[in-house]
């Protein structure tokens, strides 16, 4: 039976709630997901990143903003001009949060959507990103994966995009239940 993805409501005061799209597509050896590098003057500049982003004003909502699976939406045709309509989404992973590496407070409160595109999809560049990259989601179980992509292909991966690939990994190679 699956597990229920941890969703975390209440977050410390004033901590936003920031949204990752990993955007996945068929490839020829198997499950691939997109990671865009972050152009450096803005937030993670230089670093590789799923697209994303935080939650916009929406005056339609209950609470005001844009629902989560809006962001993963618009954050992935804004970061990488993939066009995605709401059937493209496969559900969500556990809510990570996102803590300052010197106070360990918590800054953001990342929500990951896994969306599908269609075999073929191409990355094409945009004001935010430099270039993107296609992973592919089983060699995220390596344990030195994220080191050695930071040597060979100067892919810096910040550790809580690194906790939400192998979360995804794990889901998609049946090491941990698929979420509800």
């Amino acid at each position: 039976s699956a597990r229920p993805v941890k969703r975390i409501e209440t977050t410390p005061l004033g901590t936003p709630r920031a949204v990752q799209a990993l955007v996945l597509r068929k490839g020829p050896r198997g499950y691939e997901v997109l990671l865009t590098k972050r152009i450096p003057e803005i937030h993670l500049g230089g670093f590789w990143t799923p697209p994303g982003g935080g939650r916009k004003p929406n005056p339609l909502a209950k609470d005001g903003l844009e629902s989560i699976s809006q962001v993963a939406l618009r954050e992935t045709q804004e970061e990488t001009h993939v066009e995605l309509k709401r059937e493209n989404i496969l559900g969500r992973l556990d809510d990570v949060f996102v803590t300052n590496l010197w106070t360990d407070e918590p800054i953001a409160l990342m929500s990951p959507v896994v969306v599908l595109v269609p075999q073929g999809t191409q990355y094409y560049p945009a004001p935010e990103t430099e270039k993107g990259e296609w992973l592919l989601v089983s060699e995220l179980q390596q344990p030195d994966i994220f080191q050695r992509l930071a040597r060979a292909r100067e892919m810096h991966i910040d550790s809580f995009t690194q906790q939400v690939l192998r979360q995804l990994s794990n889901v998609a190679t049946g090491r941990s239940p698929v979420p509800e």
